[in-house]
């Protein structure tokens, strides 16, 4: 059998994505066919960090990603008809729905559309209502699209198509999956801007589920789901890990690695996390970047290691200086105190940490942002990314925006991410957008940043 992966990626960043590279993988050990088709570079791309440039709180870099002036549909169209795939697969979240859309509707194809990644497995009755898609899958990937294409005829855990709703399988054995499949995509992907300059990275897994309970996040929902189906949060074993990491270094050169990691450090024991710091700095040896909670970042054994192993970036949601907020509307319980000194703690080890931010959180007024810039002063961290708050269907937050006025049901047309998107009487999107340029313009008066590297 044949299946034909289509990346809808024209926006965010730069990344070989780890979902998509590793069903590649498990297709081919299965011994069927795979293909990707990836629109990245067909025009204009925009990414994440260029937006952050222009706010004032991330370093411009030119990563040199010219795209050419090739139509993505009739590429798409002229691929299709020259592999002839047995099925087309996309993965799909809220950001790139209406490019995946854009793209089926062109093809205007008989073949089976396959529709998986987070949005269909939150969202399922969305999705599986399109006309344009045949089948969805629910939750994890690896077994589904390898018994699909084993036995394309039979109802398949996992899979929804229009008349059949499956259950759930168990979930997977982190160590059982094939190391990612890179051999598809454009190199440029692996570009990786960092402190204005550009490094050769790659993104890797070591651990696969979160804990926490926040209110604008998708995976309290997926939690729920995954109850009876095995153990949620689960780790790689160092050594895998480890070995899958040093595979591609030498096979790509990789300067820099990223682990894509919910939340790196919470749910990993203490000594298998030490394991594979040490494991990582005695046989990688390259800076790292990581995402983990604030109150994962109390323990100075595991500072000091992190440290040694060179991580050179550690992003943390801080999200509101609004204790308020942080409270009753995020649901993250933890003191601007407590914070305050987890930050202090870290940069006495060196640790550079960016604390993310969102502005125009539900029922959020002036003073509570003007609390964030206060806290964020406070703080004095080397780093911020600031974003404004979008809710997105499968959380808690998405279905209290809606009940509340805020926001209209989501319609991939609409659904823009360069504005504040919900509209609050007591705080406009435009001032908003002013006190989000007040919040970066006052960060960049105090920052004193600095690198390991």
């Amino acid at each position: 059998m044949k299946i034909l992966f289509i990346y809808p990626n024209q926006s965010t960043e730069l990344r070989i994505p780890l979902a998509l590279s590793i069903l590649i993988a498990c297709v081919r050990k299965s011994n069927h066919e795979a293909k990707l088709f990836d629109p990245t570079f067909m025009g204009e791309f925009k990414t994440d960090n260029e937006s952050m440039s222009r706010l004032g709180t991330h370093h411009f870099v030119d990563l040199d990603i010219m795209g050419n002036n090739l139509n993505p549909e009739e590429e798409l169209k002229r691929m299709v008809g020259d592999y002839k795939p047995d099925f087309i697969a996309i993965s799909l979240v809220e950001r790139n729905f209406f490019t995946a859309k854009r793209l089926i509707q062109a093809l205007n194809t008989k073949i089976p559309v396959l529709c998986g990644g987070i949005m269909p497995t939150i969202a399922p009755q969305f999705v599986n209502n399109e006309a344009w898609v045949d089948m969805i899958c629910l939750g994890e990937g690896e077994g589904a699209i390898v018994d699909l294409l084993n036995y394309p005829n039979e109802s398949i855990p996992n899979i929804w198509t229009k008349t059949d709703i499956n259950y759930l399988r168990d979930l997977v054995n982190l160590d059982e999956i094939p190391e990612q499949d890179w051999s598809d995509f454009d190199k440029r992907h692996l570009s990786k801007p960092f402190m204005g300059k550009v490094y050769r990275g790659g993104a890797f897994e070591f651990s696969r589920g979160c804990g926490k309970s926040c209110a604008f996040c998708v995976a309290p929902q997926i939690r729920r789901m995954s109850e009876g189906l095995g153990k949620y949060h689960r780790t790689k074993s160092p050594e895998n890990c480890i070995s899958e990491i040093e595979n591609k270094c030498n096979q790509y050169g990789l300067q820099m690695i990223s682990f894509g990691d919910t939340d790196f450090l919470s749910g990993v024991p203490k000594k298998t996390m030490m394991t594979f710091l040490s494991l990582y700095s005695s046989r990688i040896g390259l800076p790292f970047t990581i995402q983990s909670g604030v109150e994962t970042l109390n323990d100075d054994d595991l500072l000091q290691m992190l440290r040694q192993a060179k991580c050179c970036a550690i992003s943390v949601g801080v999200e509101s200086g609004s204790e308020r907020i942080r409270k009753s509307i995020i649901k993250k319980f933890i003191t601007n105190d407590y914070i305050k000194r987890v930050f202090d703690k870290c940069r006495n080890y060196g640790l550079r940490l960016t604390a993310n931010y969102m502005t125009g959180l539900p029922d959020e007024t002036e003073e509570d942002i003007r609390e964030t810039i206060k806290l964020n002063t406070l703080l004095n961290p080397p780093s911020i990314a600031v974003t404004y708050f979008t809710p997105f269907m499968g959380t808690d937050l998405y279905d209290f925006c809606i009940e509340r006025g805020y926001y209209k049901p989501f319609k991939a047309e609409e659904n823009i991410y360069e504005y504040p998107p919900l509209t609050m009487p007591q705080l406009s999107q435009e001032r908003i957008i002013e006190l989000t340029k007040e919040f970066a313009e006052e960060f960049k008066t105090h920052q004193k940043d600095f690198s390991i590297l």
